[in-house]
């Protein structure tokens, strides 16, 4: 079993995908775009911001302190006609000190 990642909450969070083909050649999709599904004052969120490309390598910084300390989920996809993904998960965690937004 895998441990789960634990990012603090308040913390810029970044992301970074970068692309390969079926041969592990580098490749450039035209766009990416990053879905985030987060709590809000117990809401579940969905923020879909684009990323910034830099040849292959999609990124994009979050600021965590919109959310409420609970799990994460992230999904990245690119544009054009050639789609590829990235995906995974992480607690945003906080202590009584951490004021909650």
């Amino acid at each position: 079993m895998t441990a789960i990642s634990k990012r603090k909450r308040g913390a810029t969070i970044g992301f970074s995908t970068t692309f390969v083909d079926e041969d592990g050649a580098a490749y450039t999709p035209p766009s990416a775009t990053l879905r985030l599904v987060y709590r809000v004052s117990g809401v579940l969120t969905t923020a879909t911001p684009a990323m910034t490309m830099a040849g292959a390598t999609a990124s994009y910084a979050w600021d965590s302190s919109v959310a409420d300390a609970d799990y994460v989920y992230w999904f990245v996809t690119t544009g054009g006609t050639s789609k590829a993904a990235d995906q995974g998960e992480f607690l945003l965690v906080a202590n009584a000190a951490n004021p909650a937004p």
